[in-house]
């Protein structure tokens, strides 16, 4: 189904209502995780702007549903576990988050004392990652949690975690300094940490803030491939593509972009295709969930 939604063959709104139907009757470990990971890219994807939050907010639900159903089966929770966190969305959803992070352990509203998964250190980190981007906390707030998360760990994995973070802070002059960061050729800092900035960089809830970066990024691709490196040109094109909003004239910005390449440079010109292919992908899949 999902080669049939990625096709366009399929509404990305009809695959969305047959894996809420069908999930928490799966049984399997594999298809548990490999069915969140295609929800989560076709919800940011392929879902209208107007209806992420409430499919990532009913999915949470769902997931909460079948990890009682589940309890004390490890192999089919750990791939629900780790992969729920990027569907928090409400303001219970990131207060229950943040009461998850002080037990170490998943429980109910209803129910906090009664453990229904234990949390590892790499599910904390998740759950800081998301919440960063939800706007029902206060910077000081996030802050905060990211202490707590984080704390003396001197380690790269947490120092990237902190750097993701604090790119979601939805500050202007935080976006601003982060997309300079990101796009700098003589940048000091390393791929990694500014692949981590990228991945801090896009929410949901603060498009109006990320918007005017649509405009500079189709701009950033005209020479990007002449200023960095091949593998840093892939990294940047998939991360910080904007799919918030796709317009026409985005696409066709694009198309004019490769038709400047030279064929010298087919490994660029081979990936503003692949760029244009997914945007008109998702328009097009977008346009159909609406008719749906």
């Amino acid at each position: 189904m999902w080669q049939m939604v990625t096709r366009c063959k399929l509404s990305a709104l009809k695959y969305y209502n047959f894996v809420v139907q069908q999930y928490p009757q799966e049984t399997s470990q594999q298809i548990l995780s490999t069915s969140l990971m295609y929800l989560n890219a076709l919800i940011n994807q392929y879902i209208p702007p107007e209806m992420v939050e409430e499919c990532k907010e009913k999915m949470f639900d769902i997931l909460m549903t079948v990890l009682q159903k589940n309890m004390g089966d490890d192999a089919l929770m750990t791939p629900v576990v780790d992969n729920m966190f990027s569907f928090t969305t409400s303001k219970d959803q990131v207060n229950l988050s943040l009461s998850w992070v002080d037990k170490k352990y998943i429980h109910t509203a209803a129910e906090p004392d009664k453990k229904i998964h234990d949390l590892q250190e790499n599910n904390l980190r998740s759950i800081c990652k998301t919440v960063f981007k939800s706007p029902h906390l206060t910077n000081e707030e996030k802050m905060q949690l990211l202490e707590k998360v984080i704390g003396d760990d001197k380690s790269d994995i947490a120092k990237n975690v902190r750097i993701q973070c604090e790119a979601s802070i939805p500050d202007p002059a935080v976006k601003e300094q982060v997309w300079k960061d990101i796009t700098d050729p003589n940048s000091e800092i390393s791929i990694k940490e500014r692949q981590s900035k990228m991945m801090g960089f896009f929410a949901w809830s603060q498009f109006d803030i990320c918007k005017p970066y649509a405009d500079k990024y189709y701009e950033e691709l005209k020479d990007f491939d002449k200023k960095h490196s091949n593998k840093y040109v892939e990294a940047f094109m998939h991360n910080m593509r904007p799919t918030m909003e796709i317009l026409d004239s985005h696409i066709v910005k694009l198309v004019a972009i490769k038709g400047n390449v030279p064929d010298t440079s087919s490994a660029y010109k081979k990936q503003l295709e692949e760029n244009i292919e997914l945007l008109i992908r998702c328009k097009t899949l977008r346009e159909m969930a609406v008719q749906d």
